[in-house]
């Protein structure tokens, strides 16, 4: 191993040009590869915040007109506690109000905050990790509210926020009873401040008709209860409160609420999942295309290597031994363009955040994300090295050493590697200007 090293390095160093473009090529490659792969790690871990999203579920109803079912998320205002009642199963149920943004005051500071009016369950079912009190004293009066982190900075700085009053559109003062913890991008939850839910319903009366829907509702079942056995028993449940009602009701998971939220005749019919897999075989075909440019430099480099191989074999080298040292030389560049691909993910995340809307990071400390870079410098190095490896190892000493020309199968091969790569990318290039004209 000593050896094959030795020989490894002092090749990159003989052919600093060769081994130049070949690791800024194949660095390119991976680079892009782990972009893509960090936005569709923040697509799929969506919501994994919320130790208990595999219970938590969104009420949504289907409601049929003209022969076709719209789907929608709005439900009565009364629903939530009538389920919890009613109905076996139901841990809790949470009411909240569609985010809305309000004025908050404080002496002469007025800045408009986004949030949501809901029920004190609210922060149980999440367990969503406060600051300053605790979810069991969230709400200690009607007129209290949970703020941010970030909010609490913008109105109180470095001092406690707690106990402090906002006054809220100019109207009712509330007190600061809680500090939540900001959530990641990644999280359907958002909102800087929460308000309880009484008084929403003081100020729209008709959410106590069963017949309107102008809130959402969720419910988190008990352990070990499944939703296949809850959701016939509540579908026509708003029929047993109001016959006339259009509404028939079943639980969304969490775990699809990001991915599978678009909605086809009453049915779930994908979403955002069909752009994680579009994106997520976009990633393999660029690194691909990156381990199949290593190998059209690497063949294409045959005749130079080929007296290598020849003396090589003479001198008893087995094609074992030849096929482990390019195997060698392939893997020493992936990982050395591993390297270089890292150093140019760290300076594109800024510009690359601001495009997609995200926090992303490397965060080489995150164990998983240390295996999955060895795993594409592995995979990158195996698959761009193991036709050279093949190839060059299969040289036969006596022609090599003879001048005979080599397999002129190598060139075809070549050509039809160069010709599939320059198709790949300009229909890449296509569909990405096509793409970015349909979205101005």
């Amino acid at each position: 191993m000593k050896h094959f090293f030795r020989v490894t390095w002092r090749n990159i160093r003989k052919n600093g040009a060769y081994s130049l473009v070949n690791l800024v090529g194949l660095a390119i490659g991976v680079a892009c590869f782990i972009l893509i792969l960090l936005w569709v790690e923040s697509e799929v871990s969506f919501n994994h915040q919320f130790a208990q999203r595999n219970r938590i579920y969104v009420v949504m109803d289907n409601q049929t007109y003209s022969g076709h079912t719209f789907t929608f998320g709005a439900t009565p205002g009364i629903l939530g506690p009538a389920l919890q009642a009613q109905i076996p199963g139901i841990l809790r149920t949470v009411r909240s109000s569609w985010e809305q943004q309000s004025l908050f005051t404080l002496g002469h500071k007025a800045i408009f905050e986004k949030g949501n009016y809901v029920d004190s369950s609210f922060f149980p079912m999440l367990a969503w990790p406060f600051a300053e009190g605790s979810p069991s004293r969230a709400f200690s009066g009607i007129h209290s509210v949970v703020i941010s982190q970030s909010m609490a900075a913008r109105f109180f700085g470095k001092a406690s926020a707690l106990g402090k009053v906002l006054q809220v559109d100019n109207g009712d003062a509330y007190m600061v009873s809680g500090v939540i913890r900001d959530l990641p991008v990644n999280s359907s939850m958002s909102g800087d401040w929460f308000i309880p839910f009484e008084n929403h319903m003081k100020k729209n009366p008709w959410l106590y008709q069963w017949g309107n829907n102008g809130i959402l509702t969720y419910v988190e079942l008990k352990d070990r209860v499944d939703p296949a056995r809850i959701n016939p028993r509540i579908y026509g449940f708003i029929q047993t409160k109001d016959a006339t009602a259009e509404a028939k009701i079943f639980l969304f998971p969490m775990s699809s609420w990001h991915l599978y939220d678009h909605f086809e005749n009453g049915k779930s019919a994908g979403g955002q999942i069909k752009y994680v897999r579009l994106f997520t075989l976009i990633g393999w075909i660029i690194l691909i295309i990156a381990c199949i440019n290593f190998m059209n430099l690497a063949t294409a480099r045959s005749e130079y290597r080929a007296r290598e191989v020849g003396i090589r074999k003479t001198l008893g080298s087995g094609r074992g031994k030849l096929i482990w040292q390019f195997i060698l030389e392939a893997m020493v560049m992936s990982f050395l363009s591993l390297g270089i691909a890292i150093l140019i993910v760290w300076l594109l995340l800024p510009a690359f955040n601001q495009l997609t809307g995200r926090a992303l990071g490397l965060r080489l400390n995150y164990l998983p994300h240390l295996a999955g870079l060895f795993a594409i410098a592995l995979i990158s190095g195996l698959a761009a090295g193991s036709y050279p490896a093949f190839y060059l190892s299969s040289f036969r000493p006596v022609k090599v050493l003879k001048g005979v020309r080599l397999s002129p199968n190598a060139g075809l091969i070549r050509k039809g590697l160069v010709i599939i790569q320059f198709c790949v990318s300009t229909i890449l290039i296509i569909c990405t200007v096509i793409i970015f004209q349909q979205v101005r």
